[in-house]
């Protein structure tokens, strides 16, 4: 019931992004796997937890578009193990006007967000 609750909060549509993303947090560098990408903000599975509430700094490409560095708030770590990683959600804090542009570019693109199907007739 909860998950479900936490889909209808959301503000913006998501997207499967399986590619790598930088983490920078507390001066170390980690580069992890990307899961999911919306206008608002990123997912990626990491082999620790990070604490929430803290900011820390995250760069990606976007598919067909721009390289992309922005500062992120964490804002939900899984408790949750698969294949011995954590699932870390972050919101952009500072995302750039363009950049969002390019996300939801990317999101609203041939196939469908995360959680959506098409109908074949």
């Amino acid at each position: 019931m909860a998950a479900h609750h936490n889909k209808a909060r959301r503000k913006f549509p998501r997207k499967d992004f399986h590619r790598a993303v930088g983490f920078l947090f507390n001066g170390e560098y980690h580069r992890l796997d990307g899961e999911e990408m919306s206008e608002g903000g990123v997912s990626f599975y990491s082999p620790r937890l990070f604490p929430i509430g803290e900011d820390a700094v995250i760069s990606f490409q976007i598919p067909g578009g721009s390289l992309v560095s922005v500062r992120v708030e964490i804002r939900h770590t899984s408790t949750v193990v698969q294949n011995e990683q954590f699932l870390v959600g972050c919101l952009f804090k500072n995302l750039e006007f363009e950049h969002k542009r390019e996300i939801r570019a990317f999101v609203s693109s041939q196939s469908a967000p995360v959680g959506s199907f098409k109908m074949h007739s």
